[in-house]
């Protein structure tokens, strides 16, 4: 006589298939709960990389730009002072057209300070002494402010801002670079 074993043919119990469910579930709510951050996360990276490459752009055209005034114009470096940029969500540059439109994501401020003259409010203000310049008798006649020149990109994704606003500061990422004037002959003793 064979005696059949009637257990191993049965399938999961209704307690076993519940557990199951509910840990699986504890799972997906946990997962779904981190989606909005990591979401977050992935927003705030891709600004930080739009950002640093137009801030790029800009210090990269500044540096081809001539500092000697041509006809009796100001110098064209001096131009950029105070020019306000827009900008894509790829970090593309927009004609002022577009201005305010859907393409229209970040907005930059450019400042060239001169020694003497006012530092934006994303730097804290005040009066801005030149580039100071550790052994200073090194460089060619003229002062650093000659040959050294503070650039201050503010960009922000806010569509209109009034970079001047103090409130705004926090919404606004600033970038501080010293350019060099290129090219220009040394004459030492």
């Amino acid at each position: 006589m064979k005696v059949s074993n009637i257990r191993a043919n049965r399938g999961f119990s209704l307690v076993e298939v519940t557990l199951a469910i509910g840990i699986t579930a504890v799972a997906l709510v946990s997962l779904m709960g981190m989606l909005p951050k990591g979401m977050q996360t992935l927003q705030r990276a891709n600004d930080l990389a739009v950002m640093g490459r137009i801030h790029q752009q800009v210090v990269g055209e500044l540096q081809l730009t001539p500092w000697e005034a041509t006809s009796g114009a100001g110098s064209p470096i001096d131009s950029f002072d105070g020019m306000v940029r827009y900008y894509d969500d790829q970090g593309i540059e927009l004609p002022e057209s577009d201005r305010g439109s859907f393409s229209h994501v970040y907005t930059a401020r450019i400042s060239i300070p001169r020694s003497g003259s006012g530092l934006p409010i994303s730097v804290g203000g005040g009066a801005h002494g030149g580039v100071k310049v550790p052994g200073e008798s090194m460089l060619p006649s003229g002062s650093p402010s000659d040959y050294m020149r503070l650039v201050i990109v503010e960009i922000t994704s806010v569509v209109d801002p009034d970079f001047d606003d103090p409130e705004m500061a926090s919404q606004v990422r600033t970038y501080r670079t010293v350019i060099a004037k290129m090219g220009q002959e040394y004459e030492g003793n």
